[in-house]
């Protein structure tokens, strides 16, 4: 596994701004490779086995991503199959075993990426290989590996933390966007027997409707026309992905309640679509292995019986049925094919569907684990029947959201959507998911001014999850941080704070409505009673125009517990009392000068017992001289 090239993690947090940056040069160096050709190849008239296949793969024929995405998904749907089925054994909570499982993903994902690029270019994919010679075949074969190793290293680029999201979710994404914008908007004309016509839908409406004097006949042919893409196609297309968005609302939310705090309550939502877009796109990487693995025996034995079941291309065999028909008449025309390629859709969706929750770790027995360590039992059930009730809604959830997306697919290839069913769906999954990410990031309200509390026994995965703060804001100084925090740090996960065991962070947020710092107190209090040193709370308080003094003060308050922070940490000034009283020095509607603000401090009950003590002592060394 060592020689195998590897990106280190990243020893910092990395800014949001950073990640957007990252992932962009990812796109583009992606991007830049769809469109570098092969050194070498020769026009061929073989049929393309991954015609249909080539945009949810992010390949592009004849380019150095003409792999696309394949080895990747393959090797780990591989890996992820194996370890479900506890024929390797993994324990992910263990730094090797997860190195250990990633070198072996990898590795699975160039022996995968060699296999690929030998079969394409051995099968003539790219010319005779006698042809072109035993010197160029290896130049092709090394060129594919080469940029299988590229794809492999920018997805893992992403998934280190340096981007958002992963190079699989990107690429896919990009390429099936890019490929209905281009059959929309492309200004190339093409011939097709009738004269020259433009390949973007919309540009031929427009050209045909101020070109042509008989405009319904012009608008017909726009919306209809059969060799080019068409605007009902481009319409299908919206139509399928607003089908998509609203059925991303859908979910069953499952109400639990907390057994170390009463009244804290929240809910456990199941969506719709629990798996994403995982069951389509274990169904493509399985179409894809069997059309490569079909047409390279049908090249080589096209006289063998079990060979022609399998497929003879293109136009029989068990290849062609799990091709989608191209449109309704094609659908209509061929209706055995229409309801195998049906059958085959809905039954591999649902089956990969609920196979992924057990080997990713979402099955109702692990959900049921992660809420007992987060002391959360389901609200009116026993703590020993949430299994039962989660078994009883998540496989159902799973294999019914997986045939729902295999549904809409066939939906979207009947109506002829641009960039086909799989396509579309795997877009919008992946739009959706970028939108909940940017989101998530985003969701410190600025207009909220209050607190979070999380403790020290919640896992790491749920405190990286759910919990995110802004640290560092525009004018703080470096006198209210520890040493190991004056790096010019934008964000900062919420589980490294609790790791030190003390408030080094002070999370601001800059507030668009001015409001008083006393609102902090009246959020933190209610809690406040229940504090000891092994939690944490965290003040986000509206800071525009407030001294930070206040600013202080009120996280001080809103902690309550002296416990848990340094004074170097945070800074001077009073806090609040350890069993919940109220503090009401300083925190008035009206804020005062300081001077004031002093005085109101100087009346505390504690002050005034700490004056006496050293008074007492003053006293007593005056006597004992």
């Amino acid at each position: 596994m060592a020689i195998l090239p590897e990106v280190a993690a990243p020893d910092r947090k990395v800014p949001f701004r950073q990640k957007v940056l990252w992932t962009a040069v990812t796109l583009f160096i992606f991007l830049v490779c769809s469109q570098i050709p092969l050194y070498g190849i020769m026009s061929s008239d073989s049929s393309d086995p991954l015609y249909w296949l080539r945009v949810i793969l992010a390949s592009n024929r004849g380019t150095l991503m003409e792999l696309g995405i394949t080895p990747i998904v393959t090797s780990g749907m591989i890996m992820q199959l194996l370890a479900g089925a506890n024929l390797i054994e993994v324990d992910f909570s263990l730094k090797e075993d997860r190195a250990l499982f990633s070198g072996a993903q990898k590795l699975f994902a160039m022996v995968f990426a060699f296999g690929q690029a030998t079969v394409s270019v051995m099968t003539g994919l790219y010319g005779d290989p006698s042809e072109i010679g035993a010197g160029v075949c290896l130049l092709l074969i090394i060129q594919l590996v080469v940029a299988g190793l590229i794809s492999m290293l920018l997805d893992e680029l992403l998934q280190k933390g340096y981007g958002l999201g992963s190079g699989i979710s990107l690429f896919i994404a990009t390429n099936i966007c890019e490929s209905i914008i281009w059959k929309a908007f492309s200004p190339t004309t093409v011939n097709t027997g009738r004269g020259p016509e433009f390949e973007g839908a919309i540009v031929a409406l427009f050209y045909l409707v101020f070109t042509r004097n008989d405009k319904t006949r012009a608008l017909k042919e726009a919306f209809y026309r059969t060799n080019l893409p068409n605007v009902m196609n481009l319409m299908a297309t919206v139509l399928v992905f607003a089908i998509v968005i609203y059925l991303q609302g859908f979910r069953v939310e499952i109400p639990v309640k907390s057994n170390k705090y009463r009244g804290q309550r929240g809910t456990y939502p199941i969506k719709l679509f629990y798996t994403s877009n995982m069951p389509i796109m274990l169904q493509s990487a399985l179409t894809t292995n069997v059309f490569l693995i079909s047409q390279m025996l049908y090249n080589r034995f096209p006289d063998n019986i079990f060979v022609r079941l399998l497929g003879v291309w293109s136009v029989r065999g068990l290849a062609y049925f799990m091709s989608p028909p191209h449109s309704i008449t094609d659908a209509l025309l061929d209706p055995i094919h229409t309801a195998i390629y049906i059958l085959f859709m809905l039954t591999a969706c649902a089956l990969f569907s609920k196979t992924w929750i057990e080997v990713s770790g979402s099955s109702p027995r692990e959900v049921a684990k992660q809420l007992k360590e987060q002391d959360m039992v389901m609200a009116g059930h026993r703590e020993g029947s949430t299994y039962k009730e989660l078994k009883r809604v998540i496989p159902v959830a799973a294999a019914f959201g997986g045939a729902c997306i295999g549904a809409l697919s066939v939906l979207a290839d009947l109506l002829g959507a641009l960039g086909s069913g799989t396509g579309i769906l795997l877009a919008v999954t992946i739009i959706y998911s970028y939108f909940e990410m940017f989101v998530k990031v985003h969701s410190i309200d600025e207009n909220t001014i209050g607190m979070i509390m999380t403790n020290r026994s919640l896992s790491r995965t749920t405190r990286s999850t759910y919990f995110s703060v802004a640290v560092r804001p525009w004018n703080i100084t470096d006198k209210y941080f520890t040493k190991k925090t004056k790096q010019p740090i934008t964000t900062y996960r919420l589980q490294t704070v609790v790791s030190k065991k003390k408030v080094c962070k002070l999370a601001v947020v800059r507030n668009r409505i001015k409001r008083r710092i006393r609102e902090a107190a009246r959020y933190a209090l209610p809690v406040v009673g229940r504090v000891r040193h092994d939690y944490l709370f965290f003040a986000s308080i509206e800071a525009y125009s407030c001294p930070w003094q206040d600013l202080l003060d009120a996280v001080k308050l809103a902690i309550g517990d002296p416990r848990c922070y340094k004074k170097e940490a945070i800074g001077r000034g009073g806090g609040g009392d350890s069993r919940g009283k109220k503090f009401d020095g300083g925190m008035d509607d009206q804020r005062k000068p300081r001077n004031e603000d002093y005085k109101d401090r100087k009346n505390h009950k504690d002050y005034k017992d700490q004056k006496e003590r050293r008074d007492y002592k003053d006293r007593k060394d005056r006597n004992d001289k």
